[in-house]
């Protein structure tokens, strides 16, 4: 993604930069649905050679089709030698003082905290939602897989939509409405026990992977696009590879934190506590200033 990602923001320029991120990235959902559908198909009719054999195939097909991507952001110059790349790599990961400036344009180092937060959120709640679901909750392990296959498989559509949307209204807008809207997932999914029958547990179950799609969309949309207008295009690969940084961060420190909540407070109070996170990423967000764009 931190390869593909600036292509597509700049193929998008500034007043489409959204639109073609929300297309990318749901094509990316498609793949992903589809190859978690794939791999049960495979599982059932094939052995671990030929689904690893069907595996590199694709992998092989993907590489293909990287060949005839057109980079804007080529700057026609000669390539690089290693001592160059090393030397780059050092400056880039270890900055100067006088050389940070990148981090902070408009505020982008709190765009990276806001992400942090949602992802703590997001990935701590969904690293205990089979056993919660099937658990606590009381649903089957079939309509388990089922509710979290509808997150990816609904991001389809609100990726798309979000890059439309986020064209219209403004990056900070979005952000802000995704980090809300994880919020309320994880309060709704944490309510989830409360009505007394199980159709009942499993329609507030459903509503609250539906918010979820939306509200990764828009922080995914939002946060990537904000990151497209404010970076020089030499260093743009590295401001998204550091967007996937952020969503990294946050997958591992919250399913620990989710854990110990739990053991401390039960699972509604646990999902709460971890949604105010994402709820507080929301004052970090504001201190980030979008700049012009669009639409």
């Amino acid at each position: 993604p931190a390869v593909m990602l600036p292509v597509v923001s700049e193929q998008g320029g500034t007043g489409g930069r959204g639109r073609a991120l929300g297309e990318f990235n749901s094509l990316r959902s498609v793949g992903f649905a589809a190859g978690q559908l794939g791999a049960g198909v495979l599982l059932g009719l094939a052995s671990w050679t030929e689904i690893f054999l069907v595996l590199a195939a694709v992998n092989a097909l993907g590489t293909l089709a990287a060949v005839f991507v057109v980079d804007p952001t080529d700057t026609g110059e000669t390539a690089p030698t290693a001592a160059n790349v090393l030397a780059e790599a050092r400056r880039r990961l270890l900055p100067a003082a006088d050389d940070r400036a990148h981090l902070t344009e408009s505020g982008l180092h709190w765009v990276y905290l806001a992400v942090l937060l949602e992802a703590l959120t997001f990935m701590g709640i969904l690293s205990l939602a089979p056993v919660y679901l099937t658990e606590t909750v009381g649903v089957s392990e079939l309509v388990m897989g089922a509710f979290l296959a509808l997150n990816p498989a609904s991001r389809t559509l609100t990726m798309y939509v979000f890059g439309r949307v986020v064209d219209a209204v403004g990056r900070t807008p979005v952000l802000v409405g995704g980090m809300v809207g994880t919020a309320a997932f994880a309060v709704v999914l944490g309510l989830a026990t409360v009505p007394a029958t199980l159709a009942g547990r499993q329609v507030v179950t459903g509503v609250a992977f539906l918010v979820i799609a939306a509200a990764y969309a828009a922080t995914t949309i939002g946060s990537q696009s904000f990151i497209g207008d404010v970076a020089d295009v030499d260093r743009e690969s590295e401001l998204m590879g550091l967007h996937s940084t952020a969503i990294g961060l946050g997958g591992i420190l919250g399913p620990g934190l989710l854990g110990v909540l739990v053991g401390l407070a039960g699972h509604t109070v646990a999902f709460v506590a971890l949604g105010a996170f994402s709820l507080s990423g929301v004052l970090a967000v504001g201190r980030a200033v979008e700049p012009g764009h669009g639409g």
